[in-house]
């Protein structure tokens, strides 16, 4: 792979650690001698960069202002305008963009830019996110001359990628009806476990993902709170202490579970109950079949590794769907060797080497 002097990674957002982040710390280790740039960062997520690669991470002013955490979606504008077009990046040979919904792609470059796309910005497209309110009346009459100018502004900095890199054939789909430009595929870093055969499995059913509307938890609280079934919900999000509120005594929040002690909670698992609307890829479902536990989501495109073998899907967003299809995986259980068997086919998947071969090839 060629040598490149001077390498600058620009990462959308940094404030919690997610499937974004484990792409952001393999090119970390990829380009050790990366500079890293981002929007906001937290304290915690910096302390992490530190300890991991004893660097620094440069992000904007706003950063200081812990209070922004929660409502860091309403500053994407300023980012739009002020932050990423101002960061000054001439020294740099190659830019390599983390990008998604802040749009780090934004940045301006003379040289090589490379773009690994996690998802076109959601707010501004079709798919669902944090900010869906603005796509409903009467918000959309009001901002829609914005919105529009914003996706000429976001059409214009892809077209100057030399490189524009999808993170699943679900996003290389919307690249090419967004942008109309074709895309390569490396699928992001997953976790590679080994099932424990003396594991029985008990009965609860599991929610794993950050706790916002978007990966569905307000539905799956719901449903459980109809059907009175155990569920345990691993993950920690804005949306936990009101969520508890409302759940029921059959369902437990355990918060955020170190990686070590989170496996038997997986395996143990009936099965993980997972609606997230318009996901990306899915990182969460493909680390859960390893361990043999079947998934049960919500299907509103076709997945790049969940098939009929390994998952029960329901197409319509409902609590009273999402329950009708636990009961019809409880008359018909998954085996969880068909998860085992989807798990060593993705397996032949390898970030880093898959990225350092199209690198080689492309540039």
């Amino acid at each position: 792979m060629k040598k490149f002097k001077k390498v600058a990674i620009v990462h959308d957002s940094l404030q919690n650690f997610g499937g974004a982040e484990q792409v952001l710390f393999e090119l970390l280790d990829i380009y050790p001698q990366a500079d890293l740039f981002t929007s906001l960062a937290s304290k915690k997520m910096r302390q992490l960069v530190f300890a991991r690669y004893q660097k620094k991470v440069h992000s904007s002013p706003l950063s200081n202002l812990a209070f922004l955490g929660r409502w860091s979606s309403l500053l994407k504008p300023y980012f739009f305008h002020c932050y990423w077009p101002k960061l000054k990046l001439d020294d740099y040979d190659l830019i390599i963009c983390s990008s998604g919904s802040f749009m780090s792609h934004l940045v301006k470059s003379k040289s090589n830019k490379i773009v690994y796309l996690h998802s076109p910005a959601k707010f501004l497209y079709e798919e669902y996110n944090e900010l869906n309110f603005l796509k409903k009346f009467p918000w959309r009459a009001i901002i829609a001359p914005y919105l529009n100018y914003l996706r000429k502004i976001d059409q214009q900095a892809i077209q100057t990628s030399q490189l524009l890199i999808a993170n699943s054939q679900n996003i290389a789909q919307r690249v090419k009806k967004y942008y109309q430009l074709e895309s390569k595929v490396v699928y992001p870093p997953i976790k590679k476990v080994t099932r424990k055969a003396k594991l029985k499995k008990e009965n609860y059913y599991l929610f794993f993902s950050r706790l916002v509307k978007q990966k569905g938890i307000e539905l799956t609280i719901k449903a459980f709170n109809i059907n009175k079934k155990q569920l345990i919900v691993i993950g920690d999000g804005p949306k936990r202490k009101s969520l508890e509120k409302i759940a029921k005594k059959n369902i437990q929040f355990l918060g955020f579970i170190p990686e070590k002690e989170l496996k038997p909670y997986i395996q143990q698992a009936q099965a993980l109950i997972y609606p997230s609307i318009d996901e990306d890829f899915g990182i969460i479902p493909l680390e859960v079949i390893q361990l043999g536990t079947p998934v049960i989501a919500y299907r509103d495109h076709d997945w790049d590794f969940l098939n009929s073998n390994n998952t029960l899907f329901f197409k319509q967003y409902t609590t009273q769907e999402l329950n009708r299809s636990i009961q019809q995986f409880e008359t018909k259980k998954i085996d969880c060797q068909n998860c085992l068997k989807t798990a060593a086919k993705w397996q032949q998947f390898n970030f880093k080497q898959d990225w350092q071969q199209l690198i080689s090839r492309s540039l």
